[in-house]
């Protein structure tokens, strides 16, 4: 009875991984359309520009453009805290997949402890709008970024080492690394959001790699619940 009942939360975990993700991009997608204006090189335009604007915009309390941007913030922020939820319990859920190799099994182990780490920084930067809190929002944002990277480098390398594992969900993790370090380093060296260019170009990979890492995570539930479903 009691592996019967871990079994089914470890499935409400893999179910929920494929829901977080899924909410966040159509919520956030409603978000848009409350959003109050404005972008770092224009605060006099209207509405949510998709290239233009980034997902911390819908999370400001005043938008870009001066006003209240309360509907927006209230949707983005729930619907933040609902995908951050659904990926600390699909961390905890993962060592299960890979109890056949002990040396696996307890790095996944490792991997909750910081991916719970990574999960915290997420709620922190949720909780710490950009137009509010700048230096502590982007300080979180960037313990987010380290801590999730080394938790989706573990998974990659378990996976591909792992005998049952399909290889094509440890090749996803590489390609949502690439492309955030791809992301990290357009921010880091790239050119000023101050300038058209360089806000386009920021605006368009933070979409590119956060669609992507959205839509890896929803597929990696979907393996999850496959595998677990076939093994146990």
């Amino acid at each position: 009875m009691y592996k019967v009942e871990l079994k089914k939360w470890r499935k409400i975990a893999f179910l929920f991984i494929i829901i977080g993700p899924f909410q966040y991009i159509i919520f956030t997608a409603i978000a848009m359309g409350f959003y109050a204006g404005g972008t770092f090189k224009n605060p006099n335009t209207i509405g949510y520009s998709f290239w233009q604007n980034f997902f911390s915009d819908l999370g400001r309390t005043i938008a870009l453009s001066g006003r209240t941007n309360i509907i927006s913030f209230l949707i983005f922020t729930i619907s933040a805290l609902i995908l951050a939820s659904s990926l600390i319990f699909f961390i905890i859920a993962m060592p299960i997949l890979f109890k056949s190799d002990k040396l696996q099994f307890n790095l996944a182990q490792v991997n909750i402890v910081i991916g719970i780490l990574a999960g915290f920084f997420m709620f922190c930067v949720i909780f710490t709008p950009w137009n509010l809190f700048p230096t502590v929002h982007m300080t979180f944002s960037k313990l987010f970024s380290f801590t999730s990277l080394i938790v989706l480098i573990l998974f990659s390398v378990l996976i591909l080492k792992n005998k049952t594992y399909p290889n094509i969900y440890g090749y996803l993790y590489f390609l949502i690394i690439l492309l955030a370090l791809i992301n990290t380093l357009i921010v880091a060296f790239g050119p000023s959001i101050t300038n058209s260019d360089g806000l386009f170009l920021q605006a368009t990979t933070q979409k590119v790699s956060q669609y992507s890492w959205l839509i890896c995570f929803m597929i990696q539930g979907f393996g999850s619940l496959k595998l677990i479903n076939a093994s146990f």
